[in-house]
Parts: C-alpha cells; sequence; structure tokens
C-alpha cells in the first residue's frame, strides 16, 4: 500500500515495541508491505516501510544531485531497543 504525502515522523507500533522513522520532505511518499504468501520469507514476522517518491517522480539532471534522507529508530518499552536490550541483559 502507497501513502502519499507522508512526510517527516512515522511511528509503527507493535506491543512494547516501536519503530519511529524520520524523513526529509523530500521523501514525499510512504510503501507499507509485506510478501504476503511467501513463507520462506518469513511473512508472517515484518512489514517493510520504506519511503520513497511515488506518485510523483523527481527529475535529476546530468550534473544534478538530489538529496534525500531518513532515520530509523527501533524501540522498545518507550526506549531506544539497543537502550532496553542492556538494562534487560542487567
Amino acid at each position: 500500500r502507497v501513502y502519499q504525502d507522508v512526510a517527516g515522523k512515522v511511528t509503527i507500533e507493535d506491543g512494547d515495541k516501536s519503530v519511529v522513522l524520520r524523513c526529509s520532505e523530500e521523501w514525499s511518499d510512504l510503501a507499507i508491505w509485506n510478501p504476503y504468501g511467501e513463507e520462506k520469507m518469513g511473512y508472517k514476522g515484518f512489514v517493510c516501510v520504506e519511503h520513497g517518491v511515488i506518485a510523483t517522480p523527481v527529475t535529476v539532471q546530468p550534473d544534478d544531485i538530489w538529496v534525500a534522507t531518513v532515520s530509523i529508530t527501533p524501540t522498545r518499552n518507550g526506549l531506544p531497543a539497543w537502550t532496553a536490550a542492556q538494562q534487560e541483559s542487567k
């Protein structure tokens, strides 16, 4: 599924776990998918979330540069996942 005009912060939650995606305004769209029915890919255990420019493509001329950024932060119990894992191991 493609969601148009989704820029900024997106949070996906699953119980005590979540993923926060922050993208620059150059990424205008968001696609969420999984390979439903592909047992070997483990489709029951994940979804893929990708920022993109899907609805209105960007044209980049020779010698031009187009830059977009995204940061992905997994969390658990409201903390960054690596912090939560460290606390659980104590």
